[in-house]
């Protein structure tokens, strides 16, 4: 794909380090990224009590030779260094070689292909390094832009789960999408 390529020479993907989470913390910070985010808006401390102990795991997993089944990547631009946003995959407990992916950038980063790369990325990492099965993903029914990066990245549509969100004083459905390795081949 040569938006992939593209991409690849103006981003750089590094897996989270702690001094990576102020960055994430301040992206979270916005309401419109945090608009269709089922545990945002949070308080910093809940932010940080999520990403400090995967940032831990996954350095010492790294240390040690292995790859991380949950594993969380910052995207950040080559040129100037300026965070972008993340993307992270993570194992389904107890069911191997499924796969929940999930990427947030910043809001001046929309509408650049950059989430629909950052989701290729976060499945060649469970298809090609992981040696997944399944990969999945769930976003607000009313996330157009999630919706539309997931199915551009060849997911397919599962289903609704009718008022699985509350926000604010009503609920929100939750869509859910799927994808196969035999999906990809």
């Amino acid at each position: 794909m040569e938006e992939v390529k593209n991409y690849l020479e103006k981003i750089e993907i590094s897996p989270l380090k702690y001094e990576d989470i102020e960055d994430i913390v301040e992206m979270l910070k916005n309401p419109e990224v945090c608009r269709y985010l089922f545990f945002a808006p949070a308080p910093e401390e809940v932010y940080r009590g999520y990403f400090e102990p995967i940032a831990a795991q996954m350095e010492g997993e790294l240390k040690e030779g292995r790859k991380p089944s949950n594993m969380v990547f910052i995207l950040r631009e080559i040129s100037s260094g300026n965070f972008i946003g993340q993307f992270g995959v993570m194992a389904v407990p107890m069911i191997e070689g499924v796969y929940e992916i999930g990427y947030q950038l910043m809001e001046e980063y929309w509408g650049r292909g950059i989430g629909t790369f950052a989701c290729e990325m976060a499945l060649d990492y469970i298809f090609d390094t992981l040696k997944g099965h399944r990969a999945e993903a769930n976003c607000y029914s009313t996330n157009r832009g999630s919706k539309k990066v997931l199915e551009k990245c060849g997911f397919a549509y599962e289903g609704e789960l009718r008022g699985y969100y509350r926000v604010g004083e009503e609920f929100i459905g939750r869509s859910n999408y799927g994808l196969l390795r035999t999906d990809r081949d």
